[in-house]
Parts: structure tokens; sequence; C-alpha cells
């Protein structure tokens, strides 16, 4: 079975140091767009201030073809970069580096295809390329399916198999069946789908996945960085504990009370200026930042931290915390498997959601690894 590490991961989805987007994923999303580009560009904002509200859930119409193409143009390209930093993220793990040689994928909410894309295109290249992959995705939105089934053809990714299923999760009873008669999987996305469900559903949704995993498996769940997500998260974890799940990343420990210690990290990439047949220049998306909030769960008691704790077993190892308007009165914190501990003056250049092994009262970081 194929054994995958960090550094080929990492040497993968990156260029010169920076996440990025494939040519092909940027060329793909510019040649499937259907209306005309000022009204595309308008919609984008109309999406950009849907999200604006913190305390609820988001409403889209995905009937609208702009809304699609918008959805598409401003959210598609970045998002792709969700799969890229999962599986990073998950081979930090030693015990789950080793990859069966045929890998079941389903993509939650999966919209015009970001999480897909994204992780197909890895498929394409080393160490990935020598493994059979199929992708479940999922959506309400049959216009959104369309538009995913375009960009997997125009990316370069139409040998890979990819089965779209129209399923509103709002029916758990309709998800399950379908679940129970596709079988198991190794990786479940669920990226920025809980955004557009109210949280008793969204952990229904959970508990029905929970149902559903292979060996090892890794639900993967990401969404934007806002106060209803923040909410969510606690919630999301006492579900996960009570269907044998565990916490991956971010949070070593467990206290649902802390809403607020479920954070969000933020990761810098390159994206093209594109330029539209017509001539038309289209502008980076709204940030040339992925900001999202991460929960990586497993069915085995496995976390981000194992292999760390191994190499310095004396430090205490956990999640960095740093907010505040500026580094002077900004207050840094490291969420621990004892617990949330305050940390002494921090170097600037650390960043929220790094992996950290400190020692001492208040803590001092002494080993930092940036995710």
């Amino acid at each position: 079975m194929p054994q995958i590490t960090y550094p080929q991961v990492w040497n993968l989805i990156t260029r010169n140091d920076r996440l990025f987007i494939p040519d092909a994923i940027e060329d793909a999303v510019l040649n499937c767009l259907t209306q005309d580009i000022g009204l595309v560009k308008q919609t984008g904002t109309e999406l950009k201030n849907a999200f604006s509200p913190l305390d609820h859930a988001v409403t889209l119409d995905y009937d609208r073809p702009e809304v699609v193409d918008a959805y598409s143009l401003y959210y598609l390209r970045r998002n792709t970069l969700i799969p890229r930093i999962a599986m990073r993220d998950i081979v930090l793990n030693r015990n789950l580096q080793v990859f069966p040689e045929k890998i079941r994928v389903l993509d939650m909410g999966s919209g015009t295809g970001a999480v897909t894309i994204g992780l197909l295109e890895m498929f394409l290249h080393p160490p990935f390329n020598t493994i059979d992959i199929h992708v479940d995705a999922l959506d309400i939105s049959a216009s959104s399916l369309d538009r995913l089934r375009y960009h997997q053809k125009e990316s370069g990714l139409s040998k890979f198999s990819v089965n779209t299923v129209i399923r509103d999760l709002y029916d758990i009873t309709s998800l399950d069946t379908y679940l129970t008669s596709s079988g198991s999987y190794d990786l479940i996305f669920a990226a920025n789908v809980f955004n557009e469900l109210e949280h008793n559903q969204s952990c229904a949704v959970l508990r029905c996945l929970s149902r559903h995993l292979a060996d090892k498996a890794v639900i993967i769940i990401a969404n934007a960085q806002r106060d209803f997500i923040k909410e969510l998260q606690p919630l999301l974890v006492t579900e996960a504990y009570k269907n044998g799940l565990f916490v991956y990343y971010p949070c070593p420990s467990y206290d649902a009370s802390e809403h607020d210690c479920w954070f969000w990290r933020e990761h810098d990439y390159d994206c093209r200026k594109l330029r539209t047949k017509s001539g038309h220049f289209i502008l980076p998306t709204h940030r040339d930042q992925l900001v999202a909030t991460w929960l990586i769960l497993c069915n085995r008691q496995f976390t981000i931290f194992d292999d760390f704790k191994n190499s310095y077993p004396h430090l205490e190892w956990g999640v960095f915390r740093i907010w505040g308007k500026d580094s002077q009165t900004c207050t840094c914190e490291v969420c621990t498997s004892q617990g949330r501990k305050l940390t002494g003056p921090q170097k600037n250049s650390y960043k929220r959601g790094a992996i950290v092994g400190c020692c001492g009262d208040p803590l001092e970081v002494q080993q930092y690894f940036e995710l």
C-alpha cells in the first residue's frame, strides 16, 4: 500500500513555498462561465455580503446561473486548497500515511466542485497517482453538480470516477439510505456546507456520517470563519465523541463550554489575475487568503500531535492561539491536553493554528511547526 509523507504533499501543493491554485483549475473556471462578466462580478459581491452576517445560516439561490458562475469564480478557486491542506495535515501522523490502493471519498455539499477538483488534481501526480480514487459528490443543487462535471472535464480530470448525486441534507433518512447502499468511506469532506444548515441539522449529518466509515477514516470539516460556525464547533465535537469519533485537529483537550477556543486559521496563496476571452480582467478573489475554521475527526484515536509528542516527550504540545489588534496588545494561548494555558511574549511571526511544543509557566514555545 502506498505511503505518503508530509514533504511529498508539501512539494506537490506549493510553488516557491506558497500554496497555489493549479493553472488547469483557473482555466476551467473561466471556460465554464456562462453569464456576462459584469453580472458575475455584481453577484460575487452579493455572495460576499451573504456571508457577512455572522450569526445565522447562509441562504443562496443556486438555481440562478449567475450565482453558480459567481460562486465558482470567487469561492471554488480558493476552496480547492481545502483538500490539499487537509491531506498535508493528515499525513503528519504516521498512522495515517499508509493509504489503501483504492480509496472512496465523500464530498458533502459539493457545490460546483472545489473539494472534488482540488483533490483529484493531486491524484494526477506522484505519489498519489498510484492510488485508485472514487468520489461521491452530493449536493441539493442540480445546477451546481452540472458545473462540477464541467469543471472536472475542463480541468483534465475526466479519467477519475466521480458520481454526482442530488441529496437534501435536511433529509437524513434519504442520506443514510444512499450511504448505506454505497459502502464505507476513507475520506469525507464537509467544506462550507454547515454554513447553510442549522446547527441541529449539522449534528444530525455528522451522526449519520459516523455510521459509514472505513478503518482509519477521516472527516474534514472546514467552514468560513463566522460566529455562527464558532458556536457550532463544540456541538460537533460533542456529537463526534458520542458517536465514537475523536478530534484529530485542532484541540488536544475537550471542553464544550469553551466556544472561543475553536479558532480559525488563514493560509496565504498565489492566484492568477484572470483574463476572460472577451478581454476583461478579473481581480483575485475577495482576499488572497483562505480563512477557515477547521475541525478534523478520525474514527481512531489519532491526533496531529502524536509524532511530535514521540519526538519531544518532555514538551507539552498544543495549538497556538493569538488574537488582538496588534503585536503589542495581543494575547497568546496554547490549547494543550491539560487545557488552555497562557504563554509569555512570543515572536510576531507566530501564526494562529500552528503546532507548538512548550514548557514552563507561563508556557514558553520550544518547538514551532506552522500549518
